[in-house]
């Protein structure tokens, strides 16, 4: 049986591939999954080099009109995220 971390680390290396042969093929809708889960991943220490792997590769591969749509879509989340974050570290 694997461990959660070589499930975690399979799995990032099948997302690796298959953004490495077909960048053009993923969608806004999955770049911005794929960008999610790299952030949780590095909110864990074992994983933050994975998930920093994979935003390199995201970086390079996938057509810049995907990745702008898809963080100006991502914005108002991640912005209203961090000022919850904001208001409980001020109480």
């Amino acid at each position: 049986m694997q461990s959660n971390l070589d499930v975690i680390s399979d799995g990032a290396e099948v997302i690796r591939a298959f953004l490495t042969a077909v960048p053009t093929f993923w969608s806004q809708n999955d770049v911005g999954q794929v960008i999610r889960a790299c952030f949780d991943l590095g909110e864990r220490g074992k994983f933050k080099n994975t998930g920093s792997s994979l935003i390199k590769i995201i970086a390079k591969r996938v057509p810049s009109k995907t990745i702008f749509l898809t963080l100006a879509e991502m914005w108002p989340s991640v912005r209203q995220s961090q000022q919850v974050c904001c208001q409980l570290i001020s109480r």
